[in-house]
């Protein structure tokens, strides 16, 4: 179960401060959070987008908001996602609410695209301890479930792909012209 936001920020937190005033390699954490951000996009990616929704700010941080949420018997209900800056978050308050919409187990995942960066400043708070992780965990597989286990959103992603890949081998199974001058554009 998440704990108090207000009690303080996290180790991982504490480092990639820290960090970022000594010196500008990524630390160890700073790669790690590179690294789950990257796998949560790409899953996200060839998922049609329905497994995450990613709110970018303008400081080059990002925020993605898991579709669905999970709680363990006794504990509230929380929206889960992954940010740029602390990693594994956990969402809260106002904002859970505004995401959830009366829902219990999915968020609105176009509300989230109208996140604001003082929102995620008050509401997304990053995990103090590892062992807190098991809901996050599980609101990232339920949410790819979801998508995987959808029949109509998985024969539209196939058809996406399909398309890219048709448009793809039309290009490279076209013979190259070699008789034709590439055409050099002139300044008027």
């Amino acid at each position: 179960m998440p704990g108090d936001p207000e009690a303080g920020i996290t180790p991982v937190a504490a480092t990639v401060g820290a960090a970022e005033a000594v010196t500008p390699e990524k630390t160890e954490a700073q790669q790690k959070i590179e690294a789950l951000v990257n796998q949560v996009r790409g899953v996200n990616a060839q998922l049609g987008g329905k497994v995450a929704a990613e709110v970018h700010f303008d400081d080059g941080r990002s925020t993605l908001f898991f579709a669905r949420t999970s709680r363990q018997p006794g504990e509230s209900i929380f929206v889960y996602g992954v940010d740029s800056l602390s990693g594994p978050v956990y969402i809260s308050g106002e904002l859970s609410k505004r995401l959830l919409q009366g829902s219990q187990n999915a968020i609105d995942l176009q509300q989230a695209a109208s996140v604001t960066e003082d929102e995620v400043h008050n509401w997304v708070h990053p995990f103090r301890d590892e062992n807190e992780l098991t809901s996050w965990s599980k609101a990232f597989e339920e949410s790819k479930n979801a998508v995987l286990q959808d029949r109509v959103e998985m024969q539209k992603i196939r058809e996406a792909k399909n398309r890219i890949l048709d448009q793809a081998l039309s290009v490279v199974s076209e013979p190259i012209d070699i008789s034709t001058p590439p055409s050099i554009p002139t300044s008027a």
